[in-house]
């Protein structure tokens, strides 16, 4: 059940304290400020209901009975208890009430802003910088793209990575993403975006489209399903629904290339040991990449900035709903033909049938395989050709 979630009005008029401006590059003609919002969520969360894990051989007991055939097969047949009476990672919900520090990016076109907003939220690994990275951007950057057609883009770090908050990783979970991206709406139709170098000029899209990739496209599914209306359109990229044998071998291949954060690099030591991330980089390409199909420089650009997931974050997503029936916004499914952890090596076949099901009335759905691309669709050569099929999504769908 998702909680409701509230935000502190008082601070959101007092977020213009906490923006920093960049300096607009010309030549993109983008112009950009990075702020920070503080939030107050009140949420219904997960409670983590196995001991704490003391050691990377505690991860693999555990990911050992995630991966077991027998919790698989009692979620596909329905009888999820039947296996849950010996292995139950959660012991109940609560409400909780926190406030949060939310880091985010806002850019719009040098000549000013048209009605359509982008809310871009990012997946697990990764920060707000997979949305406008700094290897070549010309290539990389979905930002500089679409701000280039004329769109403003606003983009956030998730709790627990980049420099929002951080969290227990047994606490940090979807209910608490889902809570923050609805936030972020509602402080964006206030008009309360920060804007750089605009004499204090407010912006009020008229129309919202929310972007997600990964983690985030389950964030952004999530929120549709319990506000059918809260946005006027949708991209979901590295997300689908198959519950079978293709999506079980992704899963298995991801959780067991992961270990404990804090004991893989100084890095994480602040975090606590329910947050994890991936061996080295070659376990990183194996999940997110398809060989040859990937530029080494690009993956070590993005391997060298990802940040840990939590454990929570893995356990809640069966918490959530993704079934909006009454949902009639544009709505565009975009995977990699390659998509090991979503579709287990190859998604033709796997993500239409499955995801028309869930928005039946949708305007404007379409669904989408980009060719020779992995999971990681921004960093992936062919990047361009992804951002392409969005903005003509969005030109077909007058947004």
């Amino acid at each position: 059940m998702m909680g409701q979630t509230t935000m502190s009005l008082v601070l959101l008029l007092f977020s213009s304290l906490f923006m920093l401006p960049i300096v607009a590059d010309d030549s993109l003609r983008k112009s950009c400020v990075d702020f920070t919002v503080p939030l107050t969520l009140t949420t219904t969360d997960l409670i983590w209901g196995r001991p704490k894990l003391e050691s990377n051989v505690d991860l693999v007991s555990l990911i050992f009975d995630f991966n077991r055939r027998q919790f698989h097969a009692s979620i596909q047949s329905g009888h999820r208890r039947d296996f849950m009476a010996t292995f139950n990672p959660i012991s109940g919900v609560q409400d909780n009430t926190r406030s949060y520090k939310i880091a985010g990016s806002y850019c719009e076109p040098f000549s000013g802003p048209r009605p359509t907003l982008l809310i871009a939220t990012h997946g697990g690994s990764l920060d707000r910088s997979y949305w406008d990275s700094g290897y070549q951007s010309s290539n990389h950057s979905f930002v500089d793209f679409a701000v280039a057609r004329g769109y403003s883009v606003l983009f956030y770090d998730r709790v627990g990575a980049g420099q929002s908050s951080t969290i227990s990783g047994y606490e940090a979970q979807f209910s608490i993403h889902v809570g923050v991206l609805d936030n972020l709406i509602q402080y964006a139709k206030a008009g309360s975006i920060p804007r750089p170098n605009r004499g204090g000029l407010k912006y009020v899209p008229s129309k919202i489209v929310l972007v997600g990739h990964s983690m985030g496209s389950i964030t952004t599914n999530a929120l549709i399903a319990a506000k059918p209306d809260i946005a006027d359109g949708v991209v979901l990229s590295g997300w689908e629904y198959n519950s079978g044998v293709p999506n079980v071998f992704g899963l298995v291949a991801a959780t067991s290339q992961l270990k404990i954060a804090n004991s893989m690099s100084r890095r994480w030591r602040p975090y606590d040991n329910g947050y994890l991330t991936f061996i080295d980089i070659f376990s990183y390409i194996n999940i997110f990449y398809k060989v040859p199909n990937f530029d080494m420089k690009a993956v070590q650009y993005v391997f060298d900035r990802s940040w840990p997931i939590a454990v929570m974050e893995f356990f809640s997503i069966g918490a959530l709903n993704f079934a909006p029936p009454g949902a009639k916004a544009p709505v565009l499914f975009i995977n990699g033909e390659y998509d090991y952890i979503m579709c287990g090596g190859y998604c033709p076949g796997i993500v239409e049938p499955a995801a028309r099901s869930f928005f039946p009335a949708s305007v404007g759905y379409e669904s989408y395989i980009q060719p020779n691309t992995g999971h990681i669709l921004n960093t992936a050569p062919n990047a361009t050709g992804t951002y392409q099929v969005i903005t003509n999504f969005f030109s077909k769908n007058s947004l």
